[in-house]
């Protein structure tokens, strides 16, 4: 769909009685290789289009979507949408983005993947199952996923708006279970990149594999507090929690870590985070936002002091404040609940892009040199913030733990837990690696290094 044919159903929503307009275009082309019980199963290819609109009317705020790109149903999701804004009153004045102009973003779009045969793509797909399987014949069985995206956006609204964006997307995700002696260990390693040739699918499998068979010998350790380095996919659950709780809606009805604290610290010195949308070949980089506005680059915490939140139009204007252009149509994670990539189901909300903590001064093996007695932790599951008043924060610790000693990872240590403070550990921080990479799992990454903390509690299960 051309940006004219989307200038015209703007304009047949105002003809229908819509104050202000949008009309996002989504196309969003998939292909997903699953690995199951140490095969490829369900290669296939999925293409998603549809529209999304939003009117102002009546005093209210309308949503609607549809995939029949015909003229009776692009009518009918404009009636939807004016019918819901008859019953949606604004409890504040709110008006849709006026037209900036915008520059595109470096290494979001490769011909080459985009391109992509499906026999290439499963080749990568059989690239990673095979790195795993061969590492050692103690892997017994490995699954995961192989997901290529291409997308193209276009959105024009009422108030001048004409924009578009299109992007590619891989994501690449190995789990391995290794078994010796009766006793069963488990691996994971996962990846994103923007350009083809930025994926390593051996390196992956060999990653996973490895940390499943470190795991046959794994040693349970003693309750206590202890001085933990956080690999960079566990560092990037950090990233991912303070953009969480720097959505301004979100910070004024549950996580109050942040609210109020402009220009205050709340985290250690040495901790920086962003959020740049303009990151070359960054995992969710982009030229624009769902609603046309401009991505620029922010700084959420800067040197351990808190600097602001981001905000898409309907927040900033229910806060006396400007877009960052920050709306994005949210998702959730590749393979559960829906397609990976772009989402055009749902209406424009606050939320971080490419999420970054900002590399130290040191090595990686530099910063582990220094621990006397501590942990290790590559790998968190089912990481949750239990108390939105104390911060309580909890992560399962099942695989991808070990012991360090006198400046040594000596050995892998059994299924444990983190049980902590979420603000106590982002005030712990105290060293940075400076070995950046895109880290994190199932659709949601960000850009982290090594970092760490000098006390965690630490509990086996």
């Amino acid at each position: 769909m051309d940006l004219d044919k989307i200038k015209s159903i703007v304009n047949s929503a105002l003809k229908a009685g819509a104050e202000e307009a949008e009309v996002f275009y989504l196309i969003n082309d998939v292909f997903t290789a699953r690995i199951a019980n140490s095969k490829i199963l369900e290669p296939k290819g999925v293409v998603d289009e549809g529209i999304a609109v939003r009117v102002i009317a009546n005093g209210g705020l309308g949503f609607s979507a549809t995939n029949d790109l015909s003229e009776e149903g692009i009518m009918m999701a404009v009636k939807r949408a004016l019918k819901v804004a008859r019953r949606r009153p604004l409890p504040f004045k709110y008006s849709l983005p006026k037209p900036q102009p915008y520059s595109p973003v470096e290494g979001i779009y490769d011909k080459e993947l985009a391109q992509i045969s499906r026999e290439k793509a499963v080749e990568l797909a059989y690239r990673a199952l095979n790195a795993a399987i061969q590492y050692d014949k103690r892997v017994v069985d490995v699954s995961g996923t192989l997901n290529i995206v291409k997308y193209n956006i276009k959105i024009a609204n009422s108030n001048g708006v004409e924009a578009e964006d299109r992007g590619t997307f891989l994501e690449g995700v190995i789990a391995t279970t290794a078994r010796e002696a009766g006793v069963e260990s488990e691996g994971y390693e996962s990846t994103a990149c923007r350009i083809l040739k930025d994926y390593e699918p051996e390196k992956i499998g060999q990653e996973s594999a490895k940390m499943a068979v470190d795991g046959l010998k794994a040693e349970k350790i003693n309750e206590g507090t202890y001085c933990i380095v956080l690999a960079p996919r566990a560092a990037a659950d950090l990233a991912l929690r303070v953009g969480y709780f720097s959505h301004p809606i979100i910070a004024k009805s549950t996580y109050q870590f942040f609210l109020g604290k402009e220009g205050q610290k709340v985290a250690s010195e040495k901790l920086s985070i962003l959020d740049d949308p303009r990151m070359p070949r960054g995992p969710y980089s982009c030229s624009i936002d769902d609603e046309g506005v401009p991505s620029q680059t922010k700084y959420l915490i800067k040197n351990g002091v808190f600097k602001g939140f981001y905000y898409d139009s309907y927040a900033a204007a229910m806060n006396g404040k400007t877009s960052t252009g920050n709306g994005f149509r949210p998702y959730g994670p590749a393979g559960f609940t829906r397609l990976p990539g772009k989402n055009f189901l749902t209406e424009p909300s606050a939320a971080p892009s490419t999420l970054i903590i900002k590399g130290g001064d040191f090595k990686a093996d530099e910063i582990i040199s220094d621990v006397k007695d501590g942990l290790l932790i590559k790998h968190m599951h089912y990481v949750r913030v239990t108390n939105p008043v104390r911060g309580d924060y909890t992560a399962v610790l099942r695989m991808g733990l070990y012991k360090i000693r006198n400046g040594e990872i000596v050995s892998a240590v059994k299924k444990s837990r983190l049980v902590d403070n979420i603000m106590s550990i982002l005030n712990n921080v105290d060293a940075v690696a400076n070995d950046v990479k895109v880290a994190g799992q199932w659709g949601r990454y960000a850009v982290a290094p090594t970092l760490r903390i000098s006390k965690v509690r630490i509990v086996p299960v």
